[in-house]
């Protein structure tokens, strides 16, 4: 049994190592896959279970519900254009209202 847990483990790091490497990542997070089988592994069996149980009993989970209040404010105004608006009157652009018409007029004469 301990060997086929070793070579699990074992093939885990090389395709763990390969997939980092072929990413271009560093290997140093290598360490933690062995840990997998004891923490990782051990909270989904406690997810699978509950959920499996739920969906058997019919029951709902409490912490799933969202409180809506409606109060949300935006925090800050949304930026302005970086660019000016151009329109077209005659044929001609010209600046718009909002827009500055010092980026638009070119160099001045002063």
């Amino acid at each position: 049994m301990l060997v086929a847990w070793v070579a699990l483990n074992a093939f885990c790091l090389a395709v763990a190592g390969y997939a980092l490497a072929t990413d271009g990542e560093s290997l140093e997070p290598l360490w933690s896959v062995p840990f997998q089988q004891f923490v990782y592994r051990q909270l989904m069996y406690l997810v699978i279970i509950q959920a499996a149980v739920t969906a058997v009993t019919g029951s709902r989970l409490r912490w799933h519900k969202l409180q809506r209040t409606g109060d949300f404010a935006r925090q800050t105004p949304p930026p302005e254009p970086a660019v000016a608006v151009l329109s077209v009157r005659d044929g001609q652009p010209t600046p718009s209202p909002a827009a500055s018409t010092d980026a638009l007029d070119g160099p001045s004469a002063g």
